[in-house]
């Protein structure tokens, strides 16, 4: 119970940081404040209705997608929303949201399409920030709406549109971190902390989304300590040894390959094992990376 409070409590200060830093960057801003107040209240009153006057128990058994398929007693968990892979997070939204019962899979798909929701109108504002017309981004807003990979997630029983509503709304904050003209350094950290939680939050629905939250979180930092030009030079370091590795010295190139061909002799290492062998050169699992992510995630997060 303990853990649940403070899941719910990270995910309410996360809410309350987006109202301090969307407001406050509002203030300094005029185009941003033009998007800011009516998208708010747009998705507020758009996600009120649908919780209104679409239920769980509307949701038709056609539209629920399971998306992971497992033998034995995982097709029975599936039922009750405990088939699919995900963290101690929606774990624990899950059982708010029932009893673990055989309604599991219609109230999270009922929560799904409420993201899905959210995360249009999300992306609708991020689009219009970057496209010169309002057309144009609706436009996107359509098409990543109507998107096969959008839909497919917002029928499913993964957390998918959480995680990509975490994304977005990371997207907000490293904006917010970027704009140095407009923002003062203390709303910068703001922004910063805010990201953080998101990074985290979104590590308790997938451990392996810390592999995309942890970096922003690390160039965030960067940024507003002013060490970009320190980063840089550690890229380029990083990308001339690779390159030195790679087309450099005949000798060199072949001891890395054995080094990483000895990859395949380590033993079982839990799921940190599943990165250890994507680096490994025999192992051409990677390859299918692109289509995984076309079936389990979300067009927008992709």
């Amino acid at each position: 119970m303990s853990a649940a409070l403070v899941w719910l409590a990270a995910n309410c200060l996360a809410v309350v940081l987006l109202a301090v830093v969307v407001g406050a960057w509002a203030r300094s801003r005029a185009d941003v404040r033009r998007r800011a107040l009516p998208g708010a209240i747009s998705l507020v009153l758009g996600v009120s209705l649908m919780l209104v006057l679409f239920r769980p128990a509307d949701i038709p058994t056609g539209w629920i997608t399971v998306l992971q398929e497992g033998h034995s007693i995982r097709n029975v968990r599936q039922l009750c929303g405990r088939g699919a892979h995900f963290g101690a997070g929606f774990s624990i939204l899950t059982d708010l949201l029932t009893r673990s019962d055989v309604t599991t899979l219609a109230a999270v798909v009922h929560l799904n399409l409420c993201l899905a929701l959210v995360n249009v109108g999300l992306f609708f504002l991020l689009a219009s920030a970057v496209l010169p017309s309002w057309w144009a981004s609706v436009a996107f807003a359509l098409g990543y709406a109507c998107n096969l990979n959008t839909l497919h997630a917002a029928l499913s029983e993964l957390p998918a549109m959480l995680w990509t509503t975490y994304f977005w709304l990371g997207c907000i904050a490293a904006a917010v971190i970027e704009d140095r003209a407009h923002s003062t350094l203390r709303l910068r950290w703001l922004a910063l902390c805010w990201l953080a939680l998101l990074a985290v939050l979104a590590g308790q629905l997938r451990g392996e989304l810390l592999m995309v939250g942890a970096p922003a979180v690390a160039l965030g930092v960067a940024k507003v300590l002013g060490w970009e030009t320190a980063v840089w030079r550690v890229a380029r370091t990083a990308g001339r040894l690779l390159l030195f590795l790679v087309a450099g010295r005949l000798w060199v190139f072949l001891v890395g390959v054995a080094a990483l061909a000895a990859i395949e002799c380590i033993p079982w290492l839990g799921t940190i094992s599943y990165g250890i062998d994507g680096l490994a050169p025999l192992n051409l699992s990677f390859l299918l990376m692109p289509q995984k992510l076309g079936m389990y995630l979300s067009a927008g997060f992709i």
